[in-house]
């Protein structure tokens, strides 16, 4: 079986956002191309944490997805995304000095590694990019996973759909981003799928999930060390591909900014067309 996206989109009551900024009916279809990304599937067994906060940033910070791969480029994008090992093991006083506020008892629970929303060798890694506290075991497998499939299947410069398989109910935000499906990409319905955004809410979460762990690089150090924001998605934030501060990105950005009880009409759509299957 073929089977690929031709486009994504994320729309909310007051807004709409098109994966592809050029109409696909417009556009020269190329496997590869932005328009016609390659899937490849995220496999979450033994990464359901991980997964789960790469779903919350797609779903609710409009994290990029599909994402363009840039081969060999992942040194280059951490030194201006804020990514650094060690950066979440430091005292809860020097986090939080830096904008990091992430109680020491938390990362006692979800892990001291950096997780990075868009794959650092990507076109979309590096500036803006959205970092979270995660399982260092976890972070390595998954890393690995989706590394694995784009070296096999992914050409350098090509775009691919990151779709998330094999997650259960440690994963909500996987759940409500694809609709309940977490089979292979390849079973996804020709009618596509609907994501609910109203799983994006603070109300009665836990000091572990997700939406209290999203934090990403500020445009300004402060005492010449970088300095971070923790990511407020009941503020407006959202991934917009610039370091925080910088002119057009804006704590609260009111094209974006919708109330979580008014976003109650989320839509993630996936139009499928024949192109070749990635396992």
């Amino acid at each position: 079986m073929r089977l690929s996206p031709s486009f994504v989109l994320l729309a909310t009551s007051s807004t709409l956002v098109v994966a592809s900024v050029i109409p696909v009916q417009l556009e020269k279809r190329v496997h590869g191309d932005r328009s016609d990304p390659i899937w490849i599937d995220v496999d979450c067994v033994g990464g359901e944490a991980l997964c789960n906060a790469d779903c919350y940033a797609i779903l609710c910070l409009s994290s990029p997805n599909p994402t363009q791969y840039e081969a060999g480029s992942g040194d280059e994008k951490r030194k201006v995304s804020g990514y650094k090992q060690g950066l979440l093991t430091t005292t809860e006083k020097t986090r939080k000095e830096k904008g990091i506020n992430i109680p020491q008892n938390v990362l006692a629970q979800v892990g001291t590694s950096v997780e990075e929303a868009n794959m650092a060798n990507t076109a979309q890694g590096g500036e803006g990019e959205i970092l979270f506290a995660a399982n260092a075991d976890e972070n390595s497998l998954i890393g690995r996973n989706v590394g694995a499939q784009l070296t096999r299947h992914v050409p350098d410069g090509s775009w691919y759909f990151r779709w998330f398989i094999n997650y259960g109910m440690g994963a909500p935000y996987c759940y409500a981003l694809q609709g309940g499906i977490s089979k292979s990409h390849t079973t996804v319905p020709a009618a596509g799928v609907k994501g609910d955004t109203t799983i994006c809410t603070t109300k009665d979460k836990k000091p572990t999930d997700p939406v209290f762990l999203a934090f990403t690089k500020e445009a300004k150090d402060q005492g010449g060390k970088p300095h971070y924001h923790m990511m407020d998605r009941n503020a407006g934030d959202r991934w917009i591909g610039k370091l925080w501060g910088l002119q057009g990105s804006f704590p609260k950005n009111k094209e974006r900014n919708v109330e979580n009880k008014e976003d109650t009409s989320a839509l993630v759509e996936v139009e499928k067309k024949e192109v070749d299957v990635v396992a």
